[in-house]
């Protein structure tokens, strides 16, 4: 409890700090920006994952990192986080993209089973924008589903209706790249 009070204090202060941004730069979502390139100057989970930000990481890799959520939405709540930093899930629309969304999931629930079994209940989603709170790509893998609250049920049931969208989409590509004799399968 008092490394979820610490990790809010840090969050809070740093989105005051960033917040006084120069006229050159833009403050969106715990990340700050260039204005005239858009590059990313800072971001929260840049910072988790370069281990200068609090966080309780649960599993690691050259590609992901995998920590505990600050407001978890049942005793079981982590994010995958890909270390390269991917603006949110409007920024995918590529079949390698379809492809990194497959290993997150893969990865999160491999990270769930340390805490959870299956039986009590998962759950895989975005938040899509506007709804996400921090502008890097991460994905929510919620453990013992049946312990969230009816506020959570409805914020990540919504989010989750967008991802099977989304992942729709993507196979109906795939599907038309089989029409021209290009064959890749997504199981998803």
């Amino acid at each position: 409890m008092l490394f979820l009070i610490i990790g809010v204090v840090c969050v809070l202060i740093r989105s005051f700090s960033l917040s006084m941004s120069s006229p050159s730069t833009f403050f969106r979502k715990q990340v700050l920006y260039n204005k005239e390139s858009g590059k990313v100057l800072d971001c929260l989970f840049c910072n988790i994952i370069a281990g200068k930000e609090p966080s309780t990481t649960v599993y690691s890799d050259s590609k992901f990192v995998v920590f505990r959520t600050i407001k978890p939405a049942s005793s079981c709540h982590l994010l995958v986080v890909p270390r390269q930093h991917i603006r949110n899930i409007d920024s995918l629309s590529t079949i390698e993209d379809a492809e990194l969304i497959k290993e997150m999931q893969k990865i999160g629930e491999s990270s769930l089973r340390q805490f959870t079994s299956k039986e009590d209940g998962d759950q895989y989603c975005f938040h899509v924008p506007p709804y996400n709170s921090v502008d890097h790509l991460h994905l929510h893998c919620i453990g013992n589903t049946i312990q969230m609250d009816a506020w959570n049920r409805v914020k990540y049931w919504q989010v989750q209706e967008h991802i099977s969208l989304y992942l729709f989409s993507v196979s109906t590509l795939i599907l038309h790249d089989d029409c021209n004799n290009t064959t890749l399968l997504l199981s998803l």
